[in-house]
């Protein structure tokens, strides 16, 4: 799952990351998979899996499409919940646009802080590898239960930065108490 270093970064355009491709004797082959093929790409699967890996929007519908918002953790619905709110919203405001401040509030005391009540989440972190993946490395998480994936992965980096620092040696600790007490 980790990405291959020689390959763009993802801020490089999708013409960069997957050129136009020919053969050995000049035939159209596809850009991902290098079957033939007439045009760039052979099949949906292929245009998928370039989209995924170079536009977040694209990614965030693929997981959408394939995890219907239910969080990979505790199984929630989101898209459930969203209905529910948006229907009890109606009826209690008779409010029946989108944005809503009153809707918002009720989204915020359940806990649902972000305008969407799920994350596309990598299963291996970016920090650790996992950049520039296809839909294998992402999943459906709810804020909640992305929200405590990310604070652990902040403690993990936090503990790998403070492991990788040396560490002062007693000696060097004494001497310098010796030095400030002369």
């Amino acid at each position: 799952m980790t990405s291959d270093p020689t390959s763009p970064p993802r801020s490089a355009s999708i013409s960069k990351k997957y050129p136009y491709r020919r053969d050995a004797d000049g035939n159209r082959i596809c850009a991902v998979c290098g079957e033939p093929c007439s045009l760039k790409y052979c099949s949906e699967a292929c245009r998928d899996k370039a989209y995924v890996r170079c536009w977040p929007d694209w990614a965030r519908y693929m997981v959408a499409k394939r995890d219907h918002g239910i969080c990979a953790k505790c199984k929630c619905d989101t898209e459930k919940i969203a209905r529910i709110l948006k229907a009890a919203h109606e009826m209690i405001t008779g409010c029946s646009w989108g944005r809503c401040v009153e809707l918002d509030t009720v989204r915020t005391k359940m806990g649902f802080t972000r305008e969407h009540l799920w994350e596309v989440d990598h299963i291996q972190p970016v920090s650790e590898g996992g950049g520039l993946c296809g839909l294998e490395n992402l999943q459906t998480l709810c804020t909640q239960c992305h929200d405590a994936e990310t604070r652990a992965l902040r403690g993990r980096l936090a503990a790998d930065r403070r492991a990788a620092e040396p560490m002062p040696l007693f000696t060097e600790i004494a001497e310098s108490t010796e030095t400030r007490e002369d």
